[in-house]
């Protein structure tokens, strides 16, 4: 498993915020050099943390747009050809393999209800090993963020501010002075912030 420090957290958040930062703003952010801020992130992208720093689009700005999560139920044998045959179709976006009542679950993205109905009802209804599919609208995206929140035990070996331990499941993370401190525990953030007043 690949551990990242405190450094690469701050890159890692920045680059969500901003994919366009400069390096400049990157060493700004970490209190490292330019040089350093690049190695860092070629470190990142050879490590596979990185993938690609592409462009998002909004597709609730976009007009006629209808977006669905459709789950599959399929027979074991087929899984893996149906999925092959999935990466092909332009309208779905994500395809995740799942345990549970469902086998594969799709995001897809179509213009109008008769292409979703012709996708379903045509084009996945036909392929081998498929059982079932149902399809369930988004209304409203309430929460949409790319990848899991970043924080410590997410990858992350950060020291704590106060000790030095590195930081175990639980942690309190404190702003102060526009500067992020991770601490182990609550009696550690309380002991740091005894000793700056001193």
């Amino acid at each position: 498993m690949t551990h990242l420090d405190r450094i690469d957290l701050k890159i890692l958040s920045l680059l969500r915020e901003d994919s366009r930062a400069s390096l400049k703003k990157f060493a700004s952010v970490t209190n490292i050099s330019i040089p350093t801020a690049r190695a860092r992130i070629i470190r990142l992208k050879d490590l596979g943390v990185i993938k690609s720093l592409t462009a998002s689009v909004e597709l609730q700005s976009m007009t006629n747009i209808i977006t669905s999560f459709i789950t599959i139920k399929a027979k074991l044998p087929n899984i893996k050809t149906i999925v092959e045959q999935l990466r092909d179709i332009d309208e779905i976006s994500e395809v995740y393999l799942t345990t549970g009542q469902y086998d594969i679950i799709l995001k897809l993205h179509v213009p109008d209800m008769q292409t979703l109905d012709r996708l379903v009802t045509l084009q996945l209804s036909s392929l081998e090993g498929v059982e079932t599919a149902e399809s369930s609208f988004i209304i409203e995206t309430v929460k949409d963020i790319a990848g899991p929140v970043l924080r410590p035990n997410l990858g992350f070996k950060i020291e704590c501010d106060n000790c030095g331990e590195i930081i175990a499941e639980t942690y309190v993370k404190k702003i102060i002075d526009h500067k992020e401190y991770y601490f182990c525990r609550e009696p550690c953030f309380l002991a740091f912030t005894r000793k700056s007043k001193t």
